[in-house]
C-alpha cells in the first residue's frame, strides 16, 4: 500500500502575519491550494449617520493553515508574513479541534446535533459544551442517569470529571 506523503505529513499551523493583512494572506494561502481558516467575528460600529458591521479576525496578526513545516519557506516569500508560530524553538502544532472551538466562540458553529441516548465505559468522547469544549476523553463510569465520569486525555495531566451527556459526542470509531 502506497501513501501520499504530501497528505500524511501536513497538520495544522498558526502562521504569523502582520496586523490588517490576515484576511490578504487567507486568500493568498487558499489561491496557493493550501487548507487555511481564519476565524473571524463581527464587529459592529456606530457613527452618526450610519452603522457599519465588519467581519475582523478573532486572533489578530495569526491564520492557520494546514501544511508541511517545509512550506514555511513558500510563506515567507508573501509580502506582511511571518513565520510559523514555534514554542520553545518547535513548531508548534494546533489541534483541529482547538480551531474549531475559535470557530464556536465566534459564533460560526452551533450544536444543534441530536445526541445518542447511551454512552458505555470505555467509550472515547470529545466535550461538545461548556469551557472544556474540543477535550477529549474516555467514558470511565456513569454515576446517574445523565451524568458521566470522564478521562481527560489531552490535557497533560490526569484528570477525571463528572460531565452531563449533553455535553458529550461519542467520538466514530
Amino acid at each position: 500500500m502506497q501513501f501520499n506523503t504530501n497528505t500524511v505529513m501536513k497538520k495544522w499551523y498558526a502562521l504569523s502575519c502582520k496586523a490588517r493583512s490576515e484576511k490578504w494572506v487567507f486568500q493568498k494561502l487558499i489561491n496557493q491550494k493550501f487548507e487555511a481558516e481564519l476565524p473571524l467575528m463581527n464587529q459592529t460600529k456606530i457613527y452618526s449617520k450610519k452603522i457599519r458591521t465588519t467581519q475582523i479576525p478573532l486572533l489578530t496578526g495569526y491564520v492557520f493553515v494546514k501544511c508541511q513545516p517545509s512550506d514555511e519557506i513558500t510563506f515567507c516569500q508573501f509580502p506582511n508574513v511571518g513565520r510559523l508560530v514555534r514554542s520553545q524553538n518547535k513548531i508548534a502544532e494546533i489541534l483541529y479541534s482547538e480551531i474549531e472551538a475559535l470557530h464556536f466562540i465566534c459564533g460560526k458553529i452551533t450544536n444543534s446535533k441530536v445526541k445518542q441516548s447511551k454512552l458505555n465505559i470505555g467509550d472515547e468522547v470529545i466535550i461538545s459544551k461548556g469551557s472544556l469544549f474540543g477535550t477529549k476523553g474516555v467514558v470511565f463510569t456513569q454515576v446517574s442517569k445523565h451524568n458521566y465520569i470522564v478521562q481527560l486525555t489531552n490535557i497533560g495531566v490526569h484528570l477525571e470529571i463528572e460531565i452531563p451527556e449533553n455535553q458529550l459526542e461519542l467520538i466514530s470509531k
